[in-house]
């Protein structure tokens, strides 16, 4: 069974990389979820300084693609989504898969991403945007090849 999606994307190569990655599915319908204690970047101001990314616990669908919309790098986030705001912290694919999470996004490194959803067309969405940046290593995520024990970055 299909679990996710796995790749790579250069965050020097492509801009606003999460709102490329996501523009191909209704992030609006969804209440989002932030684990502020797994998530790390920068947002990079006119001026030229930096200011954190993402320092809130949950955002609106329309508030995160605004925050997508910036500059900004991501070193690691963990961000959950809902239909309901009824969060519930995930750490394990089991978890994840018994809850009302819908899917999880967690990046890493600057330049990995994986994607957990429990709806396939999500991920075929999400495969067909990935493929239209820069981006390597784009695999399927099944149960015969998740070596993940966490869904966590840290």
């Amino acid at each position: 069974m299909v679990r996710g999606l796995s790749f790579q994307v250069y965050a020097e190569d492509v801009d606003d990389i999460l709102y490329k990655i996501l523009e191909s599915i209704p992030v609006e319908k969804y209440h989002w979820f932030n684990d502020l204690k797994q998530t790390e970047g920068w947002y990079y101001t006119a001026q030229g300084d930096v200011e954190p990314f993402l320092d809130r616990m949950y955002y609106t669908g329309k508030e995160l693609l605004t925050e997508f919309r910036k500059r900004y790098m991501v070193i690691f986030l963990k961000l959950s989504a809902y239909l309901d705001g009824d969060y519930k912290e995930i750490h394990t694919y089991e978890e994840f898969y018994e809850s009302k999470c819908e899917f999880i996004i967690l990046a890493y490194d600057c330049n990995f991403f994986e994607i957990y959803s429990k709806n396939h067309c999500i991920i075929q969405n999400i495969y067909d945007s990935v493929k239209r940046i820069k981006s390597s290593n784009i695999q399927y995520i099944l149960d015969t090849n998740d070596e993940r024990k966490v869904l966590d970055v840290l």
